[in-house]
């Protein structure tokens, strides 16, 4: 049986104390990959998850059983859509979500039912659960909501790289 390991936050970096955290993010993830984990589960809403979807697509050329899914909201997927058709921006993010081997659209309903059905589908699949998150901001929301969901799910472990 497959085991999944989830990545999210929407931390943005320069709001990190900790300098090292790409490298303790790659060291976690290889830490998974070590344990059996070979497939990953990122969002992309915010700049830790999209540091983590470079992290597993870079990992990947050296370890090519490693599978990444990166999971969408309807909003996230038109902007790779107009990205793709030349009207979106040039962020080099694209480039990493093109070498997803999977790209996981949620369906499309009200803004807040999209991140919840986001939140599901990664936590559901999860046997592991990596995080950046800090649960006194009121902009992480929805980290929170996948966090809540998370510890109600038994054997589901939690790894928050926030470190004040």
């Amino acid at each position: 049986m497959e085991r999944f390991a989830g990545i999210c936050g929407r931390f943005p970096l320069n709001r990190i104390p900790d300098t090292d955290i790409r490298q303790r993010l790659t060291d976690t993830v290889m830490d998974c990959y070590l344990a059996g984990i070979k497939h990953f589960l990122v969002g992309i809403s915010g700049e830790f998850e999209q540091m983590a979807v470079r992290i597993v697509s870079e990992l990947k050329t050296k370890m090519p059983d490693m599978t990444l899914t990166v999971v969408m909201t309807p909003c996230e997927c038109s902007g790779y859509a107009r990205y793709l058709s030349g009207n979106g921006s040039d962020r080099d993010l694209w480039e990493y979500v093109e070498t997803a081997d999977n790209l996981k659209p949620v369906r499309q309903d009200s803004r807040l039912t999209d991140y919840t059905q986001k939140n599901r589908y990664i936590v559901d699949r999860s046997s592991r659960l990596i995080c950046c998150y800090r649960s006194e901001l009121i902009r992480e929301a929805e980290t929170r909501h996948l966090i809540s969901l998370a510890e109600r799910k038994p054997g589901l472990r939690i790894v928050n790289l926030y470190k004040p």
